[in-house]
């Protein structure tokens, strides 16, 4: 798919747009939004192999291992990417322990192309209010990770993410706060990114 979630949760009975999720109406942890959203899988890293010609062609076929590249698989069997044997996996649930950690309320969470992206949006509620104004923005802790080509995203927004288009708007006028790159030392920054 793409834009549109494949699976997702959203709370405060909202039903997104696109009709597409669970639909809940009280407080979430991050793990029950993990499995509430269709996220609560895990991905590894598997070997990759090829079919190679025999030099002197006999007729059959040998397979042969891609050192230089593995694939990501996901715990239901789903190939997710092909990455660098060096790619650092940091797993859907990393989302849930930092929501959990801070004990904010989930409101959305979900997975969308095919599995490669997962988030999961928390409420921090509204930020104050400024001489002279009467509105205050909402405040959203969204964390998300993609699962091959992108990195581990942990960043303040104002807009409620549901899909491709909201996450776009999110990211462009959010504050990043962190973003970790799945390398060998990723465990460790988002480690310090916890803390």
């Amino acid at each position: 798919m793409g834009a549109i979630p494949e699976t997702m949760m959203s709370n405060n009975a909202i039903t997104p747009w696109h009709k597409i999720g669970t639909i809940v109406d009280r407080s979430v942890s991050g793990r029950e939004a993990m499995q509430l959203g269709g996220i609560d899988w895990s991905v590894r890293k598997v070997p990759l192999y090829t079919y190679a010609m025999m030099e002197s062609y006999n007729g059959s076929n040998d397979m042969e291992r891609v050192e230089s590249h593995v694939a990501l698989q996901d715990s239901n069997g789903r190939n997710l990417s092909v990455v660098s044997p060096k790619y650092e996996v940091l797993q859907n649930d990393e989302l849930a322990d930092i929501v959990d950690s801070i004990g904010v309320n989930v409101q959305t969470c979900g997975q969308m192309w095919d599995g490669k992206f997962v988030w999961m949006l928390a409420d921090l509620g509204e930020s104050p209010r400024f001489d002279g104004t009467d509105e205050a923005m909402h405040r959203w802790l969204l964390i998300s990770t993609w699962h091959g080509s992108g990195s581990f995203r942990i960043e303040g927004v104002n807009t409620r993410v549901v899909c491709e288009n909201t996450l776009k708007i999110a990211q462009a006028s959010g504050d990043l706060f962190h973003s970790i790159a799945h390398r060998s030392n990723a465990q460790d920054r988002l480690a310090a990114a916890k803390d």
